[in-house]
C-alpha cells in the first residue's frame, strides 16, 4: 500500500526567530506557528481555538525565514510531520513532532508593499539529510 504525507498550514509566528547552526555548519530555524479557527457553539456564541505547530526549516530557507520573518508575521508552511526522540538535560527521554518545511510563503501584505518579500522557497535537500 502506498502512502503519502503533505501538511499545509497558514498562521502567525509565535516569537522572534533565531537562526542556529549545527556542528556540521548547517543553518536551521525552529519556530511555532499559531493557527486559529472560529466556529459557533450550540448556544450561538463565537468560539476561537488555536493550535500550535512546531516548524523547522534548514539551509538557505532557514536563513531567509530568519531574515524576513519575526513574531506575529503571517506565514504559509508546507511540509511533512516528523517525530524525533531525544534525551533532555535531566536525562529524560522525550519526543518532539515538527512540521519539517519544504516550502513557505509570505502572507503579510505589509512585507510585500515594503519590498521585503523574498520569493517562495523550495527544499534543496532531502529529509534524510536533516539531523532529526
Amino acid at each position: 500500500m502506498a502512502s503519502y504525507q503533505k501538511v499545509i498550514i497558514a498562521g502567525n509566528i509565535g516569537k522572534d526567530i533565531e537562526l542556529k547552526t549545527t556542528a556540521a555548519g548547517l543553518s536551521f530555524v525552529k519556530f511555532g506557528v499559531a493557527v486559529s479557527d472560529n466556529y459557533l457553539s450550540k448556544s450561538g456564541e463565537k468560539v476561537e481555538t488555536t493550535e500550535w505547530f512546531n516548524c523547522a526549516f534548514w539551509g538557505k530557507q532557514a536563513e531567509t525565514i530568519a531574515q524576513y520573518f519575526s513574531k506575529g508575521s503571517s506565514i504559509l508552511v508546507e511540509g511533512v510531520m516528523k517525530t524525533s526522540k531525544y534525551t533532555d538535560k535531566d536525562g529524560v527521554e522525550r519526543s518532539s513532532t515538527d512540521l519539517v518545511g519544504k516550502e513557505f510563503k509570505f502572507l503579510d501584505k505589509k512585507s510585500a508593499s515594503q519590498g521585503a518579500q523574498a520569493p517562495a522557497q523550495q527544499a534543496t535537500s532531502s529529509l534524510d539529510d536533516e539531523p532529526f
